[in-house]
């Protein structure tokens, strides 16, 4: 998969959800398969590297859901392989940070628009607001 570069990191991603979704759903994946999944693409350093360059949102998806499966109980993981999965989030994380740059795209801004600032839609509202005065008369 990793000949694949960001296709494979999703696809891999991708599986790894399913076992988090049918742990959710069944409680039949045993912890050990989540600490495998944790050692194996989290915290081992060269597959965090393949991610790093390929695609850190998928490993940031699997690391987050890992988290997610220990806080919600699904996985009792051990306490050795939690100590170093909390740290390589934050480091993932960090990744995430950097690239997102600054102002446009992280911290940006959401304008509201009102019916009094675009004409139609006032109108539009007034004509639904008689409406149902209307209905309410009948």
């Amino acid at each position: 998969m990793k000949e694949h570069g960001y296709k494979g990191a999703a696809d891999m991603m991708k599986q790894i959800t399913r076992v988090y979704g049918w742990e959710a759903s069944t409680q039949e994946v045993d912890d050990w398969i989540f600490d495998d999944i944790a050692e194996t693409f989290v915290i081992d350093p060269e597959m965090k590297q393949f991610f790093e360059e390929n695609n850190p949102h998928a490993l940031e998806e699997i690391a987050r859901r890992l988290l997610e499966a220990e806080q919600r109980g699904l996985w009792d993981a051990k306490p050795e392989v939690l100590e170093d999965l909390r740290p390589s989030y934050l480091e993932i994380e960090s990744w995430m940070e950097e690239r997102t740059g600054k102002g446009d795209f992280q911290g940006g801004n959401v304008n509201i628009y009102t019916s009094t600032d675009v004409t139609p839609w006032g109108e539009s509202i007034a004509d639904v607001l008689k409406f149902i005065h209307n209905r309410r008369k009948e």
